[in-house]
């Protein structure tokens, strides 16, 4: 069987799987790529989702390093269309939400609304029904 022939097969039977190319050839086809080389100041930026999901656990620290690396995020809205305090709301992570305000209060924009709701940190903890983080948000707005 010719290499065009095999190869020819084996896309088939990878478009049939929805599966990956490089189980149904094998690396005998294809070469593995190098992995692109980041200069230091990517290497150094997190993404929402990073954060999102440490504020999800309530990693204080890890929150930190991140917002400190990547003070931008502070402001940006996930993939549901949430910032990181109406994530830390949502999650009831008390501890996250004091250090957000204490920390990067100053730099939140307390009237970015969700993109699904269109409602901002302060109806998330008005929604969630939670009167001690209700009455931490209050001074801001």
């Amino acid at each position: 069987m010719k290499l065009s022939t095999r190869l020819f097969s084996a896309m088939i039977l990878w478009y049939l799987s929805l599966g990956s190319p490089s189980i149904c050839l094998g690396s005998n086809y294809f070469k593995t790529k190098k992995p692109n080389k980041m200069s230091a100041s990517v290497k150094s930026e997190f993404s929402i989702h990073q954060l999102g999901k440490e504020i999800k656990n309530g990693n204080i620290q890890n929150v930190n390093l991140i917002l400190s690396k990547s003070q931008h995020l502070i402001n940006q809205l996930d993939e549901t269309g949430k910032s990181p305090l109406m994530l830390a709301i949502t999650s009831r992570k008390t501890g996250v939400i004091k250090h957000l305000l204490s920390h990067f209060g100053d730099h939140i924009n307390f009237r970015l609304t969700d993109q699904r709701n269109h409602a901002t940190a302060l109806d998330y903890a008005n929604f969630v029904e939670t009167k001690h983080i209700y009455n931490m948000l209050i001074p801001y707005y």
